[in-house]
């Protein structure tokens, strides 16, 4: 009888610690309130900001508001890349819980539940953004180096070029002009690429090598874009669309300042910063674009990295 017993409490602690498992796989329904470091947002601040960071030792999701800052994703493994659904309901991010280099493709609510594997292959598999209004189609990068369109509801993949060129990196789609910017290699650096849908077009934005990781503004008239040609580090730096009038926005030449993405009224952009490039604390910073003013809003013991600001 006691044998029986025994054995009985042995599956009912198994089948409890599956679920606990399992519900780390998938995340929080509410998130888990963040107690920061630092933590302070001007008056001013609205919407939403998702951004990954390793404050508890791998890279989880976290989303930012007037409020504070939800975890919405916790598990063993590493969640990154997070990228908002045009209408703001949704994420996009790339995990590897199989093996450490091996990333596929997620989508969640904006609360972090439902968590569903879209591309689960043995590629590495990432760099991913939404890019139609319904939210049912994404752009993203296959084998680190080729970006592919993807059908959520055919589960077909395309190569955005049939013809493999150069390599190719962290595309963004503009709900306005349906455009997408990225990154391409060069014979020497990187730099800021832009593809026109309508033509299958493909120019080049920068030209000096040293410029990568472009982000739309949400009327797709402009483009916020990481350079290191002034300070051989890196700034956050503006262009038109077509690649004309390009402006150094942040001039700390101490810094590293990466990872733009535009404010929901376009005045602002918000971006990560640290004073070394591997070895450094990053933190949240705003800048609004009319005055150069600054302002850290959130900065824990981990790396924040990656942030995507919608309404």
């Amino acid at each position: 009888m006691i044998y029986r017993k025994y054995i009985v409490l042995l599956m009912v602690l198994f089948l409890v610690s599956c679920s606990n498992s399992e519900s780390g796989k998938t995340g929080s329904s509410q998130g888990t309130q963040v107690e920061s470091t630092y933590f302070k947002v001007p008056a001013f601040f609205e919407g939403r900001i998702v951004f990954e960071s390793n404050d508890d030792g791998d890279f989880d999701i976290y989303v930012l508001d007037k409020k504070g800052v939800n975890k919405i994703t916790n598990n063993t493994w590493d969640d990154e890349y997070p990228m908002w659904s045009p209408d703001g309901m949704g994420i996009v991010f790339q995990a590897n819980p199989k093996s450490k280099k091996d990333y596929d493709i997620f989508t969640m609510n904006a609360d972090g539940s439902g968590v569903y594997p879209v591309l689960n292959t043995t590629d590495w598999e990432g760099d991913a953004d939404f890019c139609s209004q319904d939210g049912k189609n994404i752009v993203y990068v296959r084998s680190e180096e080729q970006i592919y369109y993807y059908s959520l509801e055919t589960k077909v993949s395309k190569p955005m070029e049939p013809e493999f060129k150069n390599k190719s990196i962290v595309p963004v789609w503009s709900a306005v002009n349906n455009n997408i910017v990225f990154t391409r290699k060069r014979m020497l650096g990187w730099d800021v690429a832009l593809y026109k849908s309508k033509t299958s077009e493909i120019q080049f934005l920068t030209d000096s090598g040293e410029s990568c990781r472009a982000r739309w503004s949400h009327k797709g008239d402009r483009l916020a874009f990481v350079s290191s040609r002034a300070d051989g580090k890196g700034d956050i730096w503006m262009m038109n669309a077509d690649g004309s009038n390009q402006t150094r926005i942040t001039t700390d030449d101490d810094a590293y300042d990466y990872y733009p993405t535009w404010s929901p009224d376009d005045a602002f952009i918000a971006y990560t910063s640290a004073t070394h490039k591997t070895k450094g604390n990053w933190s949240l910073w705003l800048i609004e674009i009319k005055t150069g003013k600054k302002w850290k809003i959130y900065d824990s013991p981990g790396q924040e990295k990656f942030p995507d600001w919608t309404k």
